[in-house]
């Protein structure tokens, strides 16, 4: 029989387990927990590592897409580029509005 760890000193019988504890059972129990402890260990670094490929394949995608849309606002650029006297033309506009809206208020009296 073994022991416990309150076991006296004088060996009077006080303090021992009423069933024996076969050591290799002992054993199996204290390595199990290390199997345990690895296999908790490695599905964390697996879960760590599928959440680091789905940022890295995110990443690649907005780099794409940021890639589309520089060319997206070159077209553009280009485009205004050639449109000559916008701001002559954007200040008619203004002044047929308000043209239009005096118009209106003389006829209507709003």
């Amino acid at each position: 029989m073994f022991k416990s760890r309150d076991e006296s000193a004088t060996g009077d019988g006080a303090g021992y387990f009423t069933r024996s504890i076969r050591g290799p059972v002992t054993v199996t129990v204290a390595s199990t927990g290390w199997v345990v402890g690895i296999g908790l260990g490695v599905v964390v670094i697996a879960v760590a590592a599928v959440i680091v490929i789905a940022i890295v394949m995110l990443a690649r995608r907005i780099s794409v897409q940021a890639r589309m849309a520089e060319d997206g606002v070159g077209v553009v650029r280009r485009q205004t580029d050639e449109l000559g006297g916008i701001e002559r033309i954007n200040d008619s506009g203004v002044r047929i509005l308000h043209a239009a809206r005096a118009l209106r208020k003389a006829v209507v009296g709003k």
